[in-house]
């Protein structure tokens, strides 16, 4: 089935826009995220859903219909926990209660203050025991497991050569990330704990997403079922709202920047392209994944958040498929067809998830004037009734990541200065 940008939509519909205004937005989705069981975390009074894990940080809030719960009188405690040590309440319910368990927030407990602080995670068993556990590799560096304090939390240490951000000139990027991160407070993406530096490396310090990549898990089942996109699209939107409500475009959306906590949720990770925007400004940065690329990018007439909508239909159709839409094995037709627009759907997907992956994927011209935000999906708000969060693998906390084979050669020594805000 052939499908040019707009034609043969439902009524029902999604259409990109550039406003960094969060509020049309939560109308757009509509049931987001209700439809898979996940609260809003934006700051509102709103109702707890059953469903909502530990890992989204919000507060129980009783709503109007909810049964009435009697607590019977209980030692008076101080207002924060400390440490680990469990409180408890005896409580009495008149009728069906829901029990959710809510973490205690890490950012309570004692950060590193010293990159000496930090232990490196080995693994136990198997050829590599003994060797250090590293998450994940690239141009940069490497993401190795640490731990610190006496309860031995687990975090992600992002450990980025200096000489290779002054080789490929990303001082900026590698600022910006860390800027981006520091100002970010949301669980739909990972978390930020503090920054060190040495004369080879500056190191982000950041939330430890036990689940793995994303991009791992579709590679193993191929596609996913309809109801686990739509969960998976949900959270990147909630990721891409708060970013863009607080004026932040992310522009390297994809399945391998997209972690899972212990609980299957989606963060989003990786900030070395975010750009911060004024309402109104555009960017003529040339940055991101070819198969994801924009075409007002690829024209070079400045971008703006709508890119941000475009790769999000990419990444549906992606999830769905298994591959992007316009995949090429040249980057150059696949520029083409990109800036043709017109790509093609298997016949198993349905009419909403055709709809929607068609409206994202629209050029700018196709919809003049119109807004993000014209009303719930109907995609959004039916295909993913019930659907649970992705399953993580049990075992040790490095049993979702696969193993890599790392370069430990010691980078240079760099002292440009650069980095002094690490």
């Amino acid at each position: 089935m052939s499908h040019t940008a707009g034609a043969g939509e439902p009524a029902c519909g999604w259409a990109r826009e550039a406003d960094p205004c969060p509020g049309p937005r939560r109308a757009l989705w509509g049931t987001r995220l209700a439809a898979v069981g996940v609260q809003d975390p934006l700051p509102q009074c709103t109702p707890l859903q059953p469903s909502v894990p530990a890992s989204l940080g919000t507060t129980p809030s009783c709503t109007p219909s909810a049964p009435p719960i009697t607590c019977l009188p209980c030692t008076p405690r101080p207002p924060f926990l400390h440490r680990s040590s469990p409180r408890t309440a005896s409580c009495q319910a008149q009728g069906h209660v829901t029990c959710v368990t809510l973490a205690k927030d890490l950012r309570q407990s004692p950060l590193p203050a010293r990159l000496e602080d930090l232990e490196a995670v080995r693994y136990k068993e198997g050829p590599w025991q003994g060797q250090h556990v590293v998450l994940g590799t690239g141009g940069f560096g490497r993401v190795e497991l640490v731990r610190a304090g006496p309860c031995e939390h687990l975090f992600a240490l992002k450990r980025i050569r200096k000489d290779w951000v002054v080789r490929t000139r990303q001082q900026e990027h590698v600022r910006t990330e860390r800027r981006v991160l520091a100002s970010c407070r949301s669980p739909f993406i990972v978390g930020f704990f503090g920054t060190f530096r040495d004369a080879q490396y500056v190191y982000l310090l950041l939330e430890f997403c036990q689940g793995g990549e994303l991009w791992t898990k579709l590679r193993e089942v191929r596609c996913f079922e309809e109801p686990l996109a739509v969960f998976c699209c949900a959270c990147v939107v909630e990721g891409l709202e708060y970013l863009h409500g607080h004026g932040i475009v992310y522009r390297d959306l994809k399945p391998e920047n997209l972690m899972l906590d212990q609980r299957g949720y989606v963060k989003l990770v990786d900030f070395g392209f975010a750009k911060e925007l004024q309402r109104g400004e555009k960017s003529f940065s040339f940055c991101g994944t070819h198969e994801y690329l924009a075409p007002e990018m690829l024209r070079q007439e400045g971008h703006d958040f709508a890119v941000d909508f475009w790769m999000l239909g990419v990444l549906t159709f992606e999830l769905l498929v298994g591959r992007p839409p316009f995949h090429s094995a040249d980057p150059r037709q696949t520029y083409s067809r990109i800036l043709d627009g017109i790509f093609s759907f298997p016949a198993f997907l349905s009419e909403a998830a055709c709809s929607i992956i068609g409206k994202l994927c629209a050029h700018p011209a196709a919809h003049p004037g119109s807004e993000l935000g014209a009303g719930g999906h109907c995609w959004g708000g039916t295909g993913g009734a019930g659907s649970d969060p992705v399953s993580p693998c049990q075992g040790p906390p490095y049993v979702n990541f696969k193993r890599f084979s790392v370069d430990w050669t010691p980078a240079e020594d760099e002292f440009s200065g650069w980095d002094e805000d690490f």
